[in-house]
């Protein structure tokens, strides 16, 4: 397994996978197991070996290899990985010989360590090369110092949240004190978003300015209960309520 880490935040005592010993650890399993970052993974398909892309924050599971590595039975995996996709934890993708566990908003668990890779690369990149006062070169190093002048918490909002336009003064206001006095952590903001991006009105492209989103605290918005049925549908019914017969 390569080496890295995740992030497990302090308030994680206070979910319900914590309160449930062998559901955490079936949880942490899967943050562990989780790839970090894009790559091809052969699988056994019974006839041969397949190449599978998985993608960061996934990766494949069978529940006899979870089972040799958790010393659980099965099914007692089986009925804790319902449980978390039920909580919207991760999402599971069946396939004959395998599954792809997805984990749900992975950023928040791995995000700063894409970033400190960046940073990283950065210095490398730095090292070892002779000096050169060339313009070009000059503007390159400027480009990059731009690329890390965003905190990680903040990347993770930017990247959650739908409409991109303004990301300087959003981020103005995201550092400001006394606009973000009462600013909720980082997991409310994104579960917040998530939640939003399903409402109709975002559905419809009506989405904030994310700095609007910001100063005006949007985290707090009540949504309306979702219709029983598909917009599509509501507005064909609409329709019908007005329709009139030929005369």
């Amino acid at each position: 397994m390569e080496r890295g880490y995740v992030k497990f935040y302090r308030k994680s005592v206070e979910s319900r996978a914590f309160q449930n010993e062998g559901l955490w650890k079936v949880w942490s399993w899967c943050l562990l197991k989780a790839n970090h970052k894009k790559c091809w993974v052969p699988v056994n398909t019974g006839r041969g070996e397949t190449e599978i892309k998985v993608e960061p924050g996934q990766f494949v599971y069978g529940r006899k290899t979870a089972s040799k590595e958790l010393k659980m039975p099965e099914s007692s995996i089986r009925n804790r990985i319902v449980k978390l996709k039920k909580m919207q934890n991760l999402t599971v993708k069946p396939d004959t010989h395998y599954s792809i566990i997805t984990i749900m908003n992975w950023g928040i668990y791995q995000s700063s360590d894409i970033i400190e890779d960046r940073q990283k690369d950065n210095q490398r990149t730095g090292k070892g090369q002779p000096k050169d006062t060339d313009k070009n070169d000059k503007n390159d190093k400027n480009d990059k110092k731009k690329e890390n002048i965003y905190t990680s918490d903040f990347e993770i909002f930017w990247k959650t949240y739908p409409l991109k336009v303004g990301k300087g003064g959003c981020y103005k206001t995201w550092n400001d004190k006394k606009k973000m006095n009462n600013r909720p952590s980082i997991e409310k903001i994104i579960s917040s978003i998530e939640q939003q991006k399903k409402s109709e009105r975002w559905l419809d492209g009506y989405v904030p300015n994310p700095e609007t989103w910001l100063n005006q605290g949007r985290w707090d918005d009540e949504l309306p209960a979702p219709l029983p049925y598909s917009r599509k549908t509501a507005k064909n019914i609409e329709t019908l309520k007005n329709w009139e017969p030929p005369k």
